[in-house]
């Protein structure tokens, strides 16, 4: 709009020539966001907010908030709004555009556009466990994220289950499957959004639960199956014993107790870990050898000695190791490594323990220097010790001496696979 201004000068009670001013005064613009208000989920793309004004060539400048919760579209920026919103956050979060208009040098009044972001919904399913065949599962549990109710798929990749508005959290079920199985979410939406694949993480296992049970057979005969053998849950086991020729069963043990002397053995409807174990005997008596770790005894187990007869044991200690003790009938015998039992006429028992050995390594550094670690080391046998030698200021390494012998003048050294005692040490020269 053009205002004109007429000016008259008036002088002495004369009116001069009149002169005209022209003013143009521009409208303030203003702007319009269509949508002004819009619901988004985490991710996808808003519908475009286009910007009008009510002044032709208004130009459009924009800011948003929540920069740091929120990506996609730019933090500021020109014209109409477009692109996607993605928050890290679990709660919804809104957006606010704020819209600058400038026409012909003119600033409008601010005017906002507002993104309502609802987080995609997640889920985590968990319960991995060992079930009996036929018998139900514990629970399994499908956790969320987002707003209540929830619908969602889970199957065992064969028979899809689809829950419609759910609104516990978390979602609890059992199941009596065929083993194994593996249940998985593979669908989900909640009251705002759908989840997208990488939203439904976990899975849960199902397998066949077994027990292991161990059976051993003593000298003069044998027990089938014989050692460890896994046995599913809910079903039976069937142990046969036999004596060698010329013996006799003499006890089976079941669980540490006595069966008698039984030539078979059943464990039925299995739901425990169990022992079978199983003793001969011919006039004989029996000697219990036991050896702890890392070491043995010979011969070991239940030996069966005949009456009035010699029985020798054998002890001997793994590499690095050495015997520590050995028990005959519940007394120390000490540190041997054979023991005879003579004119045997009752039931015994040996049993030998056994230690790590170790060796000393001393370590030494002269004036001006210093080696790592110092003094007394203890070294389990078969480890390795590393040294580390370091000269003062202005000196130098002058020489290392490892067991007396020169390695030069070194600045670290390892003992590889110790199996004895060392020494080492180091001297140093003014540089």
């Amino acid at each position: 709009m053009t205002v004109t201004f007429t000016i008259t000068p008036t002088a002495n009670s004369c009116a001069g020539t009149p002169i005209t001013a022209t003013i143009l005064v521009n409208p303030t613009p203003n702007v319009v966001a269509t949508p002004s208000t819009q619901t988004i989920c985490s991710g996808a793309t808003i519908t475009p907010v286009t910007l009008s004004s009510n002044v032709s060539g208004t130009a459009y400048n924009w800011t948003r908030n929540n920069t740091g919760s929120v990506t996609g579209i730019a933090a500021s920026g020109l014209g109409n709004i477009t692109g996607a919103l993605t928050t890290t956050t679990t709660s919804p979060v809104t957006v606010t555009f704020t819209i600058t208009p400038t026409a012909n040098s003119c600033a409008g009044t601010v005017n906002t556009a507002i993104v309502i972001i609802n987080p995609r919904p997640t889920s985590v399913i968990s319960g991995d466990q060992t079930v009996c065949a036929g018998q139900s599962s514990s629970n399994i549990s499908i956790g969320f994220t987002g707003s209540s109710p929830w619908t969602f798929t889970y199957s065992d990749g064969t028979t899809p289950v689809t829950v419609t508005g759910n609104s516990t959290n978390p979602y609890i079920f059992i199941v009596t499957p065929a083993l194994p199985k593996m249940y998985t979410v593979t669908s989900l939406n909640d009251a705002n959004c759908i989840a997208q694949a990488g939203d439904m993480t976990g899975s849960a296992t199902l397998s066949q639960l077994s027990y292991i049970i161990s059976s051993s057979a003593g000298a003069n005969g044998s027990i089938t199956p014989s050692g460890a053998t896994s046995v599913n849950c809910g079903t039976n086991q069937v142990y046969t014993i036999t004596p060698n020729a010329g013996f006799n069963i003499q006890d089976v043990l079941v669980d540490g107790i006595s069966q008698g002397a039984i030539s078979s053995y059943t464990f039925s409807n299995v739901t425990a870990t169990h022992t079978i174990s199983a003793i001969f005997g011919s006039g004989a008596f029996t000697i219990t050898a036991t050896a702890g770790a890392n070491g043995t005894i010979t011969p070991a187990g239940a030996v069966a000695v005949t009456t009035g007869t010699n029985q020798t044991f054998s002890i001997a200690a793994n590499s690095c190791y050495q015997v520590a003790d050995v028990i005959v009938d519940g007394v120390s015998q000490g540190v041997i490594s054979t023991y005879t039992f003579t004119n045997v006429t009752a039931t015994h028992s040996i049993s030998a323990t056994f230690s790590q050995l170790s060796y000393t390594i001393t370590a030494s550094a002269a004036a001006h220097g210093s080696i790592s670690p110092n003094g007394i080391t203890l070294v389990n046998c078969g480890s390795n010790q590393a040294y580390t030698i370091t000269s003062n200021g202005r000196f130098n390494i002058q020489d290392v001496l490892v067991d007396g012998v020169s390695q030069g003048a070194i600045t670290s050294y390892t003992f590889s696979n110790v199996t004895a005692a060392h020494t080492i040490s180091a001297t140093f020269s003014s540089g």
